[in-house]
């Protein structure tokens, strides 16, 4: 009877050991799969969603400039990926590897567009100024999203005279000291832009009061004498002419100055005067008188 009861045991414990192992499955095969191995997104765009097929536990890890959410997981998942909006005009590329034990690794690309080039744009805050005479310099503003050169014409240094992007450029000059304008210009000119042109307009120096005075109004000299230096001041060009008889030199000049009147000697007995008469423009006539000496008569008596 106890005999009995250990088989019925024995025998229970067979079909109980049996049944468990026919309910066992053999563990499947790691598997990992992304639902695309590559994409593209616009350059404004700053997340993508990445879908992750897996049956076991993985990891993730990006290039510099992406974030993963999540970076791990187990199973089938949705991976965000956030980056920045692209405003360079160049391409970004991000790359996302995926790994699990057993599985051969998963790369994702993600590549973003570049940002839209805008137009070109190159503009001067003016187009043309004045500046007074005493005036050595002159500050100009650019507006521009480009590289731009500037060059200027003869009498004007730029500083800069190249840029990229808003900037001042600085116009430096002499004084004009000259009863004339001075025009310069600068041209500034960019790639895929028309040129611009500044024109800057220095004003002619004041001209002074014309001035024309002689060192003296009249003189003598002696019977004998054949010339005459006078001094004159003036700050224009002037002529002289002499009365018949004396010749002057210079007949013309500009600014102060000497001139000789040159006469034959006196050998009358008669006084002799030559005028010089000075003309500039604007000034009153300048008139000059010399007087000869009269000769002095001889005396005869008879013995």
């Amino acid at each position: 009877m106890k005999l009995k009861g250990l088989m019925m045991a024995a025998l229970a414990a067979t079909f109980v050991f049996v049944g468990c192992n026919k309910n066992e499955e053999p563990a499947p095969n790691p598997e990992l799969k992304l639902a695309e191995a590559t994409a593209e997104v616009a350059a404004d765009a700053t997340t993508y969603e990445l879908t992750v097929e897996a049956n076991c536990d993985w990891t993730a890890t990006a290039t510099e400039g992406v974030a993963v959410d999540p970076s791990a997981g187990k199973g089938n998942a949705e991976v965000t990926l956030t980056f920045a909006a692209n405003e360079a005009y160049e391409p970004v590329t991000y790359t996302v590897t995926f790994k699990a034990e057993g599985v051969e690794d998963q790369t994702f690309t993600l590549t973003q567009a570049a940002a839209e080039k805008p137009a070109p744009v190159l503009t001067l805050a003016k187009t043309e100024d004045s500046v007074e005479a005493a005036a050595t310099s002159y500050e100009l503003a650019v507006t521009s999203n480009v590289a731009w050169t500037a060059t200027a014409s003869e009498g004007v240094t730029l500083e800069p005279a190249a840029g990229e992007g808003d900037g001042k450029v600085v116009l430096t000059f002499a004084e004009n000291k000259a009863y004339e304008p001075v025009v310069y210009t600068v041209t500034f000119k960019a790639e895929g832009v028309e040129d611009q042109v500044f024109t800057l307009n220095q004003v002619a120096a004041d001209k002074p009061a014309p001035v024309l005075t002689l060192a003296k109004a009249s003189d003598e000299v002696a019977v004998d004498a054949t010339s005459y230096e006078l001094t004159l001041t003036a700050n224009c060009p002037w002529t002289a002419t002499a009365s018949e008889g004396a010749t002057v030199d210079p007949a013309s000049g500009e600014g102060d100055g000497k001139v000789t009147l040159s006469f034959a000697e006196n050998e009358t007995y008669e006084q002799v005067t030559y005028t010089v008469t000075f003309k500039a423009a604007d000034v009153e006539d300048q008139v000059f008188t010399l007087t000869g000496r009269v000769r002095e008569a001889k005396s005869y008596y008879n013995c």
